[in-house]
């Protein structure tokens, strides 16, 4: 799994001279429960890294690098260490900067600490990377120093940088992950995310230029971490050993439904009908629908969701890099859910938001023609299991998802017993309010010809 550690060291390499202020303690690790940490991964697993360009704005003015790579190490699935590289950077005036020992134009950082974190901005809590310096020069715990021809010495310090994992989402298997770290504006200095969970500090980077006054410094980066092909660890929130009910991972209880038979990286694929997303200014359709997934165990899993022939009358919806009028989601987490309403409880599903974008984690973006940019998101999707029935084998299983009404922008099914959660969809049309939204279409997954698992309840305690 990839992890945008580099980009993040890419965008402070390539700004501003940083003053060195002191760091978090080395040992002070991501323990608390709520953190995210990667299931899978042990000590003395090694990655790479790559991304684009990377730029830290400071006191000079805005350093850019056109490549960033990195190389790194596991201590535990909460903590590690990595070493960032910079190349083809260069000064607000055009002149390269490099670092002692370099070829030129290339800035690399010392050993810097890092740790899996929960962040927190505006109310909103995202999984996140926490990384710190590493070894001190004469000023004290640094990330890294450069030169830039006829501007001067660049020493970039401050405590930490923080940063938000992108992909994959929570419960998501992927030897893949990637992390983005952003100012709170275009040429700001300060960045967007400084605060994570449990902890009152406030991280930043600082700028030095030629020895004189620290300045706050930002760094704009996104980079992909990269396990082994054979390594998939699995994104968490709650440390290994402790349950967290509200605000963790979602887990099943007694009453829900479990498919027997199916085992970890049991893999189907899905068709459907038409489908129809209701948002305030109207409705939205799509002609077809197909899916493709992957189960972790009898209860949970992944699936990514494609629909073709989209948008409103006379106009064509689509995700960037998909074909015209075609929408993809992110890959999004599911739970089998035993799903209640107006009394009656039936077997369901529960699909949770994937991949962060800027505004949370979110189920998919896509633009309409003449109608703006949509961004969809909120907190889940249920829909109930129509087929096959309780105790029957069967290779296919059906799903269905509906509004309360014709129109409606409200789901039919918001609530799964043992919890007290109320689930819904929120679109965005370009920047705009966030409003509910309803979904309706019908899905049949199908498993290989050969697999006939059974639609069980988990047996009560």
């Amino acid at each position: 799994m990839m992890i945008k550690k580099t980009i993040l060291a890419a965008c402070i390499a390539v700004v501003a001279p940083v003053a060195l202020p002191t760091v978090a303690p080395a040992e002070e690790e991501a323990t608390n429960p709520g953190d995210p940490y990667l299931e899978g991964v042990t000590a003395g697993t090694k990655f790479t890294a790559a991304g684009g360009e990377a730029k830290l704005t400071g006191a000079p003015g805005t350093v850019k690098c056109k490549k960033n790579s990195a190389t790194g190490e596991f201590e535990n699935p909460e903590t590690g260490s990595i070493k960032l590289i910079f190349e083809e950077c260069t000064s607000p005036i055009g002149t390269a900067c490099t670092t002692s020992g370099s070829s030129s134009g290339k800035i690399t950082t010392t050993t810097l600490p890092f740790h899996l974190k929960t962040v927190e901005h505006g109310g909103v809590k995202k999984s996140g990377i926490l990384i710190t310096p590493g070894a001190n020069n004469e000023h004290g715990p640094h990330f890294f120093t450069f030169e830039c021809g006829f501007v001067g010495k660049i020493e970039v310090g401050g405590n930490g940088l923080v940063g938000t994992i992108t992909s994959p989402g929570e419960g998501v298997a992927s030897n893949e992950a990637t992390i983005s770290f952003s100012s709170t504006e275009a040429g700001s200095t300060t960045q967007t995310h400084r605060k994570v969970l449990n902890d009152e500090t406030e991280y930043d980077l600082k700028s030095r230029l030629n020895g004189a006054e620290t300045k706050t410094a930002a760094a704009n980066a996104a980079d992909t971490i990269k396990l082994a092909e054979a390594m998939k660890p699995t994104l968490r929130t709650t440390p290994p050993g402790e349950e967290e009910e509200e605000g963790g991972e979602v887990t099943n209880h007694p009453g829900d439904p479990l498919l027997e038979g199916v085992t970890a990286g049991t893999q189907f694929t899905a068709t459907g009908w038409e489908e129809r997303e209701t948002f305030a200014f109207g409705t939205l359709g799509c002609k077809k629908s197909s899916a493709s997934g992957e189960f972790f165990d009898p209860e949970t899993g992944s699936i990514k969701l494609t629909f073709e022939e989209c948008g409103p009358p006379n106009a064509r919806c689509t995700t960037p890099g998909s074909p015209s009028g075609t929408i993809t989601t992110t890959t999004l987490p599911f739970h089998l859910k035993t799903v209640e309403h107006e009394g009656e409880e039936k077997p369901g599903i529960l699909i949770t938001p994937g991949a962060n974008n800027e505004h949370g984690p979110h189920f998919a973006t896509f633009s309409c023609v003449s109608v703006g940019t949509f961004e969809v998101g909120g907190n889940g999707l249920l829909g109930t299991i129509t087929n096959p029935g309780e105790g029957v084998a069967s290779n296919e299983l059906t799903i269905s998802f509906s509004s309360a009404a014709a129109g409606s922008t409200t789901q039919t099914h918001r609530k799964v017993i043992n919890d007290e959660t109320e689930y819904d969809l929120k679109a965005r049309t370009s920047g705009g309010e966030t409003k509910t939204t309803a979904l309706d279409f019908e899905e049949t997954i199908q498993l290989a010809e050969g697999m006939e698992p059974t639609l069980r309840t988990t047996p009560l305690e």
